[in-house]
């Protein structure tokens, strides 16, 4: 029996409203409504509109049930970490203010020396990054608003989309998970952490895991079930993943690029704790990754320079000189610049390295950066796992960059396999089917996303020329990690 369900799909740049079809031995998606500018930007401040986002969600169904389709379900995913508060009766409190705003910075620091990182992420189990939800809320506890004491509930971004939809509330297990304030054994926020940040523990709606259904969505005399699926997008992306081989990693590439493994439970040794691994929730596995600032930089290149289009950049990078540049994306300098190029043309002076100039030069730097950071973060998973990675499976929308995929293969050396560009929407529907019972499970689910969609394979180039440039690169963050710089 055919189903179809409203995959919404949120990323840091721009949002889809799409329809995803099971006739019983494949899926498909089509896009019924792309919208972007919610990002509001005024100097370091930074806000998502939200009540926009959830009016063009609407206009995005609108549309489907225009056609005269009606909808099985409709399931929300979107980037991690941010959150909005509402009181006692639902309204929001303040603004759904963006992780790339300026109140965390130095949060992070101040917490970890107080708590202490040890005890921190023995609990967590998650990666130290500065805009994580933990320090987003301790940042808002230290400026007081007037409204604090009116809060009544915490409620990460794909939720409150769904109780806006629904009038229901829900904490989906996935997107906990990358707030640094769960407990990865027990898979429940950690108490004891929460009570140390003076974070009310009454703000925290129950964790429940994906895949269930949260309530309906009446609109025009249609009721659709709305579902909890794996609602950062991350975690539906990797859902998606059909690894070919049991061991194999995965990047998710996009704005960020999440590179790690699968592991049925969380490694939260010292030795990953000095790598800072995060054991992120998954579809019945933990995701045990780095997170890697991604192909923002392009974005915030191509925007800079007036380049219509990802092909033309990548173009214009193959044509450029190799290994000239190395910059660590990960830097908290690059989080939000006032000019991206600015920014990096500074990295490589203080550095002592050549200064890119040309668009092709700025867009190899960043590529071949990239690669040579996947291969530092792919070693140290293998080393966590004590056995080598046979391949990479590269999802999301920078599986269709040929360039960076076959950059990656050379400088970590494995094949790997690029598809499906449409991850975290493919993940998104493949949760519904499972909590509707029409795919049984993930191994399930994955096959049947193997079967519907084409892959693309990378093999590593015998000439590699990344050894020594990776080489260089780790001597240019220890420089920059010499100069200050790195937080």
């Amino acid at each position: 029996m055919l189903k179809q369900l409203v995959t919404v799909d949120l990323g840091a740049s721009s949002g889809r409203v799409i329809l995803g079809s099971f006739d019983g031995e494949h899926i498909s998606l089509k896009e019924w409504h792309r919208f972007d500018g919610y990002h509001l930007v005024s100097g370091d401040r930074c806000e998502w509109d939200i009540d926009r986002i959830h009016q063009e969600i609407c206009h995005g169904i609108d549309l489907i049930l225009d056609s005269g389709i009606t909808p099985d379900g409709i399931g929300i995913d979107t980037w991690g970490v941010d959150f909005v508060l509402t009181d006692a009766l639902g309204n929001r409190l303040g603004k759904a203010v963006s992780y790339r705003d300026a109140r965390s910075a130095g949060v992070m620091e101040e917490v970890v020396a107080d708590l202490g990182e040890e005890f921190i992420y023995a609990a967590t189990g998650i990666q130290f990054l500065p805009f994580n939800t933990i320090y987003q809320l301790k940042a808002l506890l230290n400026s007081k608003p007037a409204w604090l004491g009116d809060v009544s509930n915490l409620q990460f971004i794909p939720d409150y989309l769904g109780y806006l939809l629904t009038g229901e509330t829900n904490c989906e297990y996935t997107f906990a998970s990358t707030s640094q304030l769960l407990n990865c054994k027990t898979k429940m926020w950690d108490a004891n952490l929460i009570e140390a940040l003076g974070i009310p523990r009454h703000w925290f709606l129950p964790v429940s895991q994906p895949n269930h259904v949260i309530g309906n969505y009446e609109v025009r005399g249609h009721s659709i079930p709305v579902i909890s699926i794996a609602s950062h997008d991350t975690a539906a992306a990797v859902a998606a993943v059909a690894m070919s081989e049991p061991d194999s990693a995965f990047i998710s590439s996009g704005t960020w690029s999440l590179i790690g493994i699968e592991e049925p439970e969380a490694l939260t040794s010292d030795a990953a704790r000095l790598l800072n691994v995060a054991n992120e929730g998954g579809v019945e596995k933990f995701r045990v990754l780095k997170n890697v600032s991604g192909l923002w930089f392009a974005q915030m290149l191509r925007e800079e320079l007036g380049i219509a289009s990802f092909a033309e950049l990548v173009k214009l990078a193959e044509a450029a000189p190799v290994f000239r540049c190395f910059i660590d994306t990960n830097e908290p300098r690059f989080l939000n610049p006032a000019s991206m190029i600015d920014e990096i043309k500074a990295y490589c002076v203080e550095t002592n390295q050549d200064v890119p100039q040309t668009a092709g030069a700025l867009a190899r730097t960043i590529f071949e950066s990239l690669a040579v950071l996947y291969r530092s973060v792919l070693n140290d998973m293998a080393d966590l796992r004590g056995h080598p990675i046979p391949a990479i499976h590269v999802v999301g929308g920078g599986s269709q960059n040929l360039f960076l995929n076959q950059l990656c293969a050379d400088a970590c050396e494995i094949p790997v396999i690029a598809g499906p560009a449409e991850a975290s929407a493919t993940g998104n529907l493949m949760c519904q089917l499972i909590a509707l019972g029409a795919v049984k499970d993930l191994p399930a689910g994955r096959q049947l996303i193997s079967q519907s969609f084409s892959s693309t394979h990378f093999s590593p180039q015998s000439n590699n020329c990344f050894d020594a440039f990776a080489v260089r690169a780790n001597d240019i963050q220890k420089i920059s990690k010499d100069l200050g710089r790195y937080l």
